[in-house]
């Protein structure tokens, strides 16, 4: 029973076998008569030929039903008879043949080995060959493209390829639609990798070769006719030079030089894209009138980017774009758009904190117009909003707030280091805990203005203070310090280089000058172009007061200067101390009013007086220790005079801008009386007659010295008429014959 079932079952398994035998081999028999040269020539050459509108010629095919289909020398031509525009070495088809007997291509890979694609654009802008021409036409101008209308999908045999390989390809494009002289662009060693390819839709594919010699890498999915693409492109050392022509119009500027690498995947859907990747910009010379007059130049500029575009508003976000370039460190954000082929966003950018040499070629002349006149070092973070409008052709800064840290201009000898925040809303300004140091003093600075931007801002500035010295102001010792090195050097301030004007106050806890230390000083002043003018100035010079004015100019790099002072109650002793080495001690309190004024400076950073007039009252005070003085005794013959005390000195001192000093002098004291008239030059070279009138006790002790007595007349030793000659503070002392005018009233 067993054996009879089993014997059945034989039976059934080699009647399958023999008619998969028989079918098998009769499926050869048909493939071997349908498949051959002959037939590929007869079914392949016409249906190319109708769809490409060209002559297409074949110089070998090989036909094995195991290995496919290889085609040697393929060659398309248009039928006018001109050079091939597109040739393959060889062409290989991989197909199964259960599909070709139903009139079903189904091709497993088509590979083509050494191909060589030649386009070109006649003046018109129409494409020599007309199956290229109507094809790129019909994708790039075409809103919505119907499938059926495409010759592959309107042939009678449906059409499959399930892998596309190109080896070794060549594209060469010559366009002489740009200009006078053609542009010509090849790309060469050629590589690619096609999935589920058909006219109208590309699968995940890969393509890599040398544009121009540089390397690029594209890899995605590409459907041509719903307008949606997944690519990720990798391009090394790219010239977007070469493709100006075809950008021109539309780049709102001038680029000059660049070499493009980036690494950037690219998505397209229902007409909008959006990138994200990287991008690196080297060699940068471009010219963007929007944001500046100047060219931007950089070696290298990095951009980390993500950014959405909708093709049908033209408008787009800028989620994020972080861009480092010659140490600056920046990120952008915000939308954009082209209205009427015009650039309109709204962008907030934020820079790390840089070198500000570094940032300043990068921001819009206009914002940084001021800076940039100093030569401004050290570092410098912004935060900011530019705006640009379809009103407004400019780029505006709509807020910002600048950082600054360790800022020193240049300007002139003055050499200030700023340290603060500084903060912009439109056309305002205001800065506030600005920090300046000079030297080792630090000021507190306050700053408003309605309009930076104007030709010269009006800045409303507040100083503070504890202590500054203004010597530091006129000497900088330069050192080897943000590419400056020197000893040092005195230079006059260059009031010109204030390219706005400034009104507002001051107030300092102590004021060093060459007169000495000047305490709890307050002021105002007003900053003009080529003038500085200091108003209601006033401070306490020890026990007493000081108040002043003055004016500061410049024309064609020549100082000059003019003020007023007054003083009163001051220490007498504390201001001759001022004087250096010069000997002798003068004590007393002094009232002073002066007007004066000068041109330059003096090496030691003061100013150096050209003319003036002086009103001087000292009281309850005294000389001593003077060379004079001990004259004065040795002729006189008297020891008391080498200290001569006074109830009041009253003079008037006048300087001309000739170097010569004129004085006029009144002295009343216990002892001595006097008037003095002189003259002097500024080599301290003295002419002057003096009118002494002795109390009774020096005039008894007059002769008692080791001078001879008879220099006097007895009976008028209490008159003494002198002349002064020599220089000073040791001048030569003579009697004088004429008669001795009255003496001063006590």
């Amino acid at each position: 029973m067993a054996g009879r079932k089993h014997s059945r079952l034989f039976r059934l398994l080699g009647g399958i076998t023999a008619l998969i035998v028989v079918f098998t081999t009769a499926l050869v028999l048909i493939a071997h008569f349908l498949v051959t040269p002959r037939q590929i020539r007869l079914a392949v050459i016409p249906l190319l030929e109708e769809s490409l509108n060209s002559r297409v010629q074949m110089e070998a095919v090989e036909v094995s039903l195991l290995s496919g289909i290889r085609v040697s020398r393929l060659s398309v031509a248009d039928l006018s008879g001109s050079p091939p525009w597109f040739e393959a070495e060889n062409l290989v088809l991989r197909y199964q043949l259960w599909p070709l007997l139903l009139q079903r291509i189904v091709i497993d890979e088509v590979r083509f080995e050494r191909p060589f694609l030649a386009l070109k654009r006649e003046f018109s802008g129409r494409f020599t060959h007309r199956f290229l021409h109507a094809r790129l036409q019909k994708y790039f101008t075409s809103s919505k493209r119907n499938p059926s209308a495409h010759p592959a999908e309107t042939a009678s045999v449906d059409l499959v390829i399930s892998t596309v390989r190109i080896q070794e390809g060549t594209l060469e494009f010559r366009d002489y639609s740009v200009g006078a002289i053609p542009r010509l662009y090849r790309v060469t060693n050629v590589g690619a990798e096609i999935h589920e390819f058909s006219p109208s839709r590309l699968g995940h594919f890969q393509l890599w070769g040398l544009l121009n010699e540089a390397p690029f890498d594209l890899e995605g999915s590409l459907d041509l006719v719903a307008r949606r693409w997944d690519l990720h492109l990798m391009a090394d050392r790219q010239n977007p030079i070469l493709f100006q022509p075809y950008y021109r119009e539309d780049f709102p500027g001038q680029l000059n030089q660049l070499l493009f690498h980036c690494d950037l995947h690219l998505n397209a859907s229902d007409q909008k894209l959006q990138a994200h990747g990287s991008v690196r910009l080297d060699d940068l010379d471009v010219l963007l009138p929007a944001f500046s007059p100047r060219p931007v130049q950089c070696p290298s500029l990095q951009a980390d980017v993500d950014t959405r575009w909708d093709m049908k508003t033209h408008s787009g976000e800028l989620t994020r774009c972080r861009v480092q370039v010659d140490g600056v460190d920046a990120t952008l954000s915000g939308a954009y758009s082209l209205v009427d082929e015009k650039p309109v966003f709204d962008l907030e950018c934020d820079v790390a904190m840089g070198p500000v040499r570094h940032l300043l070629p990068y921001l819009p002349a206009d914002w940084t117009r001021v800076l940039r006149r100093y030569d401004p070092v050290g570092q410098l973070g912004a935060s900011f909003s530019l705006v640009r409008s379809t009103d407004c052709d400019r780029t505006q800064l709509r807020q910002a707030s600048f950082k600054l840290d360790t800022i020193q201009p240049s300007s002139g000898s003055i050499r200030p280091v700023f340290s603060g925040e500084v903060k912009i809303f439109g056309k305002q300004l205001t800065v506030s805990g600005l920090q300046m140091q000079l030297a080792d003093k630090s000021l507190r600075c306050a700053v408003s203005c309605d309009d930076w931007l104007a030709e010269r801002p009006l800045l409303g500035v507040d100083l503070e203070g504890d202590a500054i010295s203004l010597r530091d102001w006129f000497y900088h010792p330069y050192g080897e310090h943000d590419g400056y090195s020197g000893t040092g050097s005195f230079s006059s301030p260059q009031t010109t280089l204030a390219s706005f004007d400034a009104r507002g106050q001051f107030s300092f806890g102590q004021v060093m000058s060459a007169a000495g230390v000047i305490e709890q000083v307050q002021g105002q002043f007003v900053l003009q172009p080529s003038q500085l003018r200091i108003q209601q100035l006033s401070g306490r010079f020890g026990q007493g007061r000081v108040d002043g004015e003055g004016v500061f100019r410049q024309d064609n790099d020549q100082i000059s200067w003019r003020g007023a002072i007054q003083g009163r109650d001051l220490d007498l002793a504390a201001l001759w101390q001022r004087r250096g080495e010069v000997p002798g001690i003068m004590q007393g309190r002094l009232d002073v009013a002066g007007q004066f004024g000068g041109t330059g400076w003096s090496g030691a950073g003061d100013l150096p007086i050209a003319n003036g007039s002086w009103q001087l009252r000292a009281r309850q005070g005294r000389f001593s220790g003077f060379p004079v003085q001990q004259r004065l005794g040795r002729l006189l013959s008297l020891t008391t005079l080498q200290v001569i005390p006074f109830g009041e000195v009253s003079a008037e001192i006048e300087q001309k801008a000739d170097g010569f000093w004129s004085c006029t002098a009144t002295l009343t004291g216990s002892s001595l009386q006097a008037r003095f008239q002189a003259r002097w030059d500024d080599r301290a070279r003295v002419l002057g007659v003096a009118d002494l009138y002795l109390g009774d006790e020096e005039a008894g002790s007059v002769g008692t010295g080791p001078e001879p007595e008879d220099l006097f007349n007895p009976a008028r030793k209490q008159e003494v008429g002198l002349t002064v000659s020599g220089f000073w503070p040791d001048p030569v002392l003579e009697t004088r014959s004429a008669p001795v005018p009255t003496a001063p009233s006590r």
